[in-house]
């Protein structure tokens, strides 16, 4: 379970991307106590918001893989990329209040960084 968010800007206009996401993964067997590779899968809710217009809900999917590597019992370094499928719903322009909308797209999402576990 997760959180994230992207900022993009062209010019004047701004878009920001803000979703929680579930992504299970499969971690095959490979020998180590220590370092351990996997494939994920990631389904996610988002809101687009931006300057230029209405904020709207969407969805988003995706596969990727990554690297896990255990630093001590509780903490693992973690590094890993998606592919993913987004879509929004119809927002108004606020100049104009004329209609606008988003195609569905497909990204990428790099990410680094710490989980934090329990002590068993």
């Amino acid at each position: 379970l997760g959180a994230q968010y992207t900022s993009h800007a062209s010019g004047p206009d701004e878009l920001n991307l803000t979703g929680v996401f579930l992504e299970p993964r499969f971690v095959p067997v490979v020998g180590s106590t220590w370092v351990f590779p996997y494939i994920s899968g990631r389904v996610a809710l988002m809101r687009q918001s931006s300057n230029f217009g209405s904020a709207s809900a969407g969805s988003a999917f995706g596969a990727g893989a990554g690297l896990v590597i255990r630093l001590s019992s509780t903490i693992n370094f973690d590094a890993g990329a998606q592919l993913l499928r987004q879509q929004f719903g119809d927002f108004t322009f606020t100049d104009d209040g004329s209609p606008g909308g988003f195609n569905p797209f497909t990204t990428y999402a790099a990410k680094i960084g710490l989980n934090f576990g329990f002590p068993r």
